[in-house]
Parts: structure tokens; sequence; C-alpha cells
């Protein structure tokens, strides 16, 4: 290890992330430990010396980067064998390669330890265990936890040994070492992951042949540029090599920080050590360390930030793209009919469903209006919801009926709303659902609901009606007298009941035939209907027998009405031979108010009429019409 340098990071074991490299765990823990010897040789090469003094300055170490990424790579599980083979490599180094005595170097391997293991540590309690590089914030957290907060911890630790060790100045010591430690941290630690996401790139094919062409090109630009710059003493120029590092970075991303920086580091030390270039003019190693580093940190943490910025834009238009292809997908594939209308009716957009539905090409509903396809009976309609939705309101459900391409009528149900841009609608969106077969089968459904109504009525009114005189039946009869009673007794009103029966009908169907009395009982019913009045309820009662309930009529009026009764029936030109009807009379007092005892006083009185000798009126307790004393027929 170098003199003012020994700083190694920590992270997580490679196998588990490096998707790239599918190899099994003892293969990567020693790939781990090879690689970290290789790179603590490529700081010693990368190291200025001071012959003067006989010191060694690591400009940048590799090593603790490689260190940090690795532990933040790897489960917990996996760092006991990625701090062995650290350790392991860190020992063969300093003691196989650079005489560095056994008490140092076991120093130096314990403070690589404490610096990985803290600034991983660190790193995964803020940034989360998942850490990636993946926007800014991960970015400034790393920078700041691991090459500022980890490497200064080392800093401390390897500071103290070597002023010890070797005397000198402790914050000179300090400085050198956190440097050099940090900016292995923003070079190295990319790298490895960058390393790691191509990996997983390239298996999954993603990596495109000219991404590779062009960061290649990149990378030789800039060792082109840097090699100009700083391997000659009369362009002093260093800041002209960022234009070609931020353009890695905005290109390639963490891959292009890694190879943009690591160039650039490369390039920049090898020729500011051998005193050349803007750094090396007649300055000091401290001073040439310096600025070299200065130069390089500020590179590597601006790249970082760019190529963080731009990774987190091209997730952002990811999601972006991603979310409207989601929502071309439902837009497209949804069965709702959606279409967009322009405030002057000019149909903009519509989806699949809407095409289908109603039989228009793309190129065709470029030229439609929304007249075009709405029912001529509905244009009015909707040219005013169009209005109402556009003044921004609401309109609830719209049932309207579109015509398709080929006539037919499509009815259709929904709901619309406009878009407002600068503060001005730009068109209505509304979506639509084809209810022409629901409100088909709706039609359907209420023209067999309208049939049956007919049909049951038509059932109610036969099993109310007598099928041979087509009057109202018992039944209805019943029903009929249990609802005037209660509106007699509701609203103190007369309620009045005429019972009529034909005089001798046994023995006129006994001498002319049942096909005759049919006649004559149909003929008696047809003049009973046509004398009542218009708010009488006539009524076969049973037989020859008839019933008429008179609302609103009290005694006088009902003995009246059933002579008007008696009279016509006795009066009609019968063609065998006359026929009369016995009349009875029974009306509602206020304590007469039960069908059954109305009906017995009109039977009753009734009963008397027939008794008195027929062709008669009376009235219930003895009531007799005047005229009664001459009764017709037999």
């Amino acid at each position: 290890m170098s003199t003012y340098d020994r700083i190694p990071s920590g992270a997580a074991a490679p196998h588990d992330r490096l998707v790239g490299l599918a190899a099994p765990a003892p293969l990567v823990v020693l790939a781990f430990g090879l690689a970290f010897l290789a790179s603590a040789e490529i700081g010693h090469w990368l190291s200025f010396h001071d012959e003067q003094f006989g010191l060694e300055f690591a400009t940048f170490w590799p090593p603790s980067g490689l260190f940090v990424a690795a532990l933040l790579l790897a489960p917990r599980r996996r760092w006991a064998a990625l701090v062995a083979a650290a350790t392991a490599a860190n020992l063969i180094s300093d003691m196989a390669l650079h005489d560095v005595g056994p008490k140092l170097s076991v120093w130096f391997s314990f403070v690589n330890f404490v610096e990985a293991s803290t600034a991983a540590i660190l790193v995964q309690r803020f940034a989360g265990a998942g850490f990636a590089f993946r926007d800014v914030r991960d970015v400034l957290l790393f920078a700041s936890l691991s090459a500022g907060a980890g490497a200064a911890v080392a800093a401390g630790l390897g500071g103290a040994a070597l002023m010890a060790t070797y005397g000198g100045d402790f914050s000179t010591a300090f400085a050198v070492w956190w440097s050099s430690a940090a900016i292995g941290h923003l070079i190295v630690a990319p790298a490895v992951f960058a390393l790691v996401d191509r990996s997983r790139r390239l298996r999954m094919g993603k990596v495109r042949p000219i991404r590779l062409a062009e960061g290649t090109l990149l990378a030789l630009l800039l060792a082109a540029l840097a090699e100009l710059v700083f391997g000659h003493q009369s362009l002093p120029i260093a800041f002209s090599v960022f234009p070609l590092v931020m353009l890695a970075a905005l290109r390639s991303e963490l891959a292009g920080v890694a190879i943009s920086s690591t160039v650039l580091s490369v390039v920049t030390i090898l020729e500011t050590s051998a005193g050349h270039g803007p750094f090396g003019l007649e300055r000091s190693v401290p001073e040439r360390v310096m600025l070299t580093q200065s130069l390089i940190s500020l590179s590597a943490f601006s790249s970082l930030v760019l190529a963080a910025v731009v990774k987190e834009r091209r997730r952002a238009t990811e999601v972006l793209e991603e979310s409207e292809a989601r929502f071309r997908d439902l837009f497209e594939n949804m069965s709702d009919l959606v279409q967009s209308v322009t405030p002057d009716g000019r149909i903009v957009q519509t989806n699949r469903a809407w095409k289908r539905v109603l039989g228009y090409d793309e190129a065709e509903v470029g030229r439609l209006t929304l007249l075009d396809i709405v029912h001529p009976d509905d244009r009015a309609h909707c040219a005013a919801m169009l209005d109402r939705v556009l003044a921004g309101e609401d309109v609830g459900r719209i049932a309207t009926r579109f015509v398709a391409k080929d006539g037919r009528v499509v009815d259709v149900d929904g709901t619309g709303r406009r878009r407002v841009e600068d503060q001005r609608a730009v068109f209505t969106q509304a979506v639509f659902r084809d209810v022409s077969e629901e409100r088909a089968q709706r039609r359907d459904v209420e023209r067999a609901r309208n049939e049956l109504e007919v049909v049951n009525q038509e059932l109610r009114r036969l099993a109310a009606t007598d099928a041979l005189t087509s009057l109202n039946n018992r039944g209805a009869f019943e029903d009929h007298l249990a609802r005037e009673l209660s509106r007699a007794f509701r609203y103190s009103t007369d309620l009045s009941l005429v019972m009529l029966d034909v005089d001798h009908f046994k023995a006129f169907n006994d001498r002319f035939g049942h096909t005759s009395g049919d006649d004559v009982l149909r003929a008696v019913a047809r003049l009973i209907r046509a004398t009542a009045r218009g708010t009488d309820f006539v009524a076969r009662f049973g037989g020859e027998e008839f019933a008429v309930l008179l609302p609103h009529c009290n005694s006088r009026g009902a003995l009246s009405q059933a002579e008007r009764f008696r009279q016509v029936i006795a009066g009609w030109a019968w063609p065998l031979r006359p026929i009369t009807v016995s009349v009875g009379v029974a009306t509602t007092t206020p304590e007469l108010l039960d069908a059954a005892v109305l009906v017995r006083l009109a039977d009753e009185a009734l009963y008397r009429a027939k008794q008195a000798g027929r062709n008669q009126v009376r009235q219930a307790r003895g009531a007799v019409l005047a005229g009664e004393a001459a009764p017709s027929g037999p």
C-alpha cells in the first residue's frame, strides 16, 4: 500500500446482484480478491513519487471504491467472505509487493474494512438496501456518506498510523488519504455498478452495438484530448475536457461516467506526475496531487450528478410512456364507445369500439361532425347538451341515438366532460355504452307487459261478466256493492238497490224452450242497461233475476227508477208473449250499511211484489208505488 493512502470501501457481495456474472459464490469471492489486489497495484502505479522526500502520494485509491461497491451489492451474509478476500489481497500487496511491515499492513487492512463497512452501512441506512445510483439523491448521499464520512474515518485512522510510523504532518497525511480514497469511491464504485447494469442488459439483449461504438469513440476522443491538454506545457486549458466528460454522462449515464472518469484520471495522473501539463508547471508534488485530485473529483462528482439527472429524466419519460401506452391500450380496447368533439362539433378522436359499432374507418372519422352521427330527432338535444358541457355544467347521464354508417340506429347512454387548456374548453370527451340490445329488450318487455295487461284486463272483465247477458255477474256485483256502501258511509250519501225478477220465466222456458228463454234474458238485460243511469251498476244476480245499484239515489228516486224499468220491459214488443218483471227496492239508512241486509231487504220487497200479483214494484218496509194494483202479465 502507498504511504499516504490505504482506504478500502465496503458494500455488498457482487455474487448476488452481478446478474451478468452468474458464478458460484466462492468464485465470485475469489474474483473479488484478485480484483482488489489488481486495483491496489493500479493505485500504486498511479501514485505520485516525491524523490526529494522519498514519499509516495496516492492520487486516488481504486480498492476503496471496489470494496464499498462489493459490500453494497452483496447481502450481509456475504460480507465476512468479502472482508477476508480483501484482507488477504491487502496483505499480499503491502508485505509481498511493497515491503510494508506486518503490523502496519494488518492495521491498513483493518482501516480498509472500517472504511468500507462504515460507508456501506451509512449508505444503506439512509439510501436503502437496494442502492444503485438511481437518482440525484443517491449520488449526493453516496458522496457525503461514503466518499465523505467513510473515507474520513479511514483517513483519520490511517493518517494516525502513518504519522506514528513515518512521522510528518498528520493533516497532510489525513488530507491525502481522504481525497485519494474519496476519489476511489466516486470513480470505481459507479464503475462497478455500471458493470453490473451492463451485464444484466447484455444478458437481456438490451445493449445496442451502436451505443458500444459511441462509448468507445467518446473514450478515445477524451483520451486524445486529455493527452493533448495534460501532455503539453503550452496548453493550460484543463477545463476543456469537461464537455466530453459531460457528453459521456449524458449519452451513457453511469457507464459513461465510469469510462470517462477512468480515462481522464489515468491520463491526467500519469502526465501530471511526470511534470507535464498545466498542473506540472514548476509545482511541488503535493501541489500537483492537490490540483489533480481537485480536477478528477470535480469531474467525477459533476458527471455523476448529471448522469443521475439524465437517469431520473429517462425513468420519468419511461414511466410516462408506459402510462400513455397503458392508457392507449385501455382506450383502444375498452368496450365502451369513446369520442372527443371540438367546440364546433368536429369529431377528433374515437376508439376502436366506436369505429366498430358505427362502421367508420379512421379516415372517415376525421371528416365527421357530431350532427353527422346523431339521429335527426336528437340533434337539437345533443347540441344543447354539448353547449352545457362546454360551459362546465354537469349534465349527468346522456341518452341519445347514433346513426351508423349503414343506417342502423344505435341507442347509447353515457357521460361527457370538457377538457380545458389555457383556461378555455378545447374539446369534450364522452364515453357511451351501446344499449341498443338492452333498450330493444326493454321495449319487448314493455310491449309484452302491455299485451299481458290487456289480456289480464280482458280476463278480469270476463271473470266479472255474465256470459249470457254481458252484464256484470254476481261476484262483480258483490264487490261493487261493498265499495259503494263504503263510499256512502264515508260521504253520508244515499245508495239504493233495485232487484228485478222475470215473471213466470220457468213456464216460459217450458213452453218456448231454453233458447227462447235466453233471448228473453238478453233482451231484458239490454232494456235495463239502456234505462239505467250512467252511474248505475247493472248485474245479473242469478237465473232470471237482475240487480241495479243506484248511487246517490234516495228511496223516492229509487222507486221512480224501478218503475221505469218495469214499464220499459212491460211495454216492449215481445214476439212470443208479453214479458213483465217484479221489482223490489231497498235504500240505505244511517243504520242500514250492511250489504247482506240491503240485499235481503230488496229481495223481500221483490218477494212481496210477486206475492201481490207480479209486474209491480215494492219498497222495503212495505212501500208500494202508485199504480201497482194494475199488474200485467200472467
